[in-house]
């Protein structure tokens, strides 16, 4: 079985994808991504193109993420000088909604339609470097 790997790191604190918003204008609904969301978005995929393939990956996608989320300033110094076992971050943002962006973010660019990621491992902890580490694997 080929496999294709790529691995990358986007440095920042990960954003979670926010709720469609609708708006009425003249009888009319229209449902829109809020800019937040939209400009996180933007900025995740900006941070990942050095890493894209020439063309998106067609195949089964397994997806691996982990989520490093800043400690808070009120930690005790014993959580922030810990650098090989990261604590659970069990906090907002919701760790599914931090996946939704990202796959949304990647799609059409990493890969053709995220319907091809079968399987996703992931996992929000708190470290000392807010980032997001990605691994997509394709069977």
């Amino acid at each position: 079985m080929s496999r294709n790997i790529i691995s990358f790191t986007v440095l920042g604190v990960a954003v979670a994808k926010g709720r469609g918003r609708v708006s009425t204008f003249g009888g009319h609904a229209r449902v829109y991504t809020p800019s937040k969301t939209r400009q996180a978005e933007e900025t995740f995929v900006a941070r990942s193109l050095a890493f894209r393939p020439k063309t998106p990956l067609t195949g089964p996608i397994r997806l691996n993420l982990i989520f490093v989320m800043p400690c808070p300033k009120s930690a005790p110094r014993s959580l922030k000088d810990q650098l090989i076992a990261y604590p659970p971050h069990t906090k907002r943002p919701d760790l599914d909604n931090l996946e939704k962006l990202v796959k949304d973010a990647l799609n059409g660019v990493f890969w053709v339609d995220d319907a091809q990621v079968f399987d996703v491992v992931k996992k929000k902890v708190y470290g000392m470097m807010p980032r997001t580490e990605v691994t997509i694997e394709e069977i």
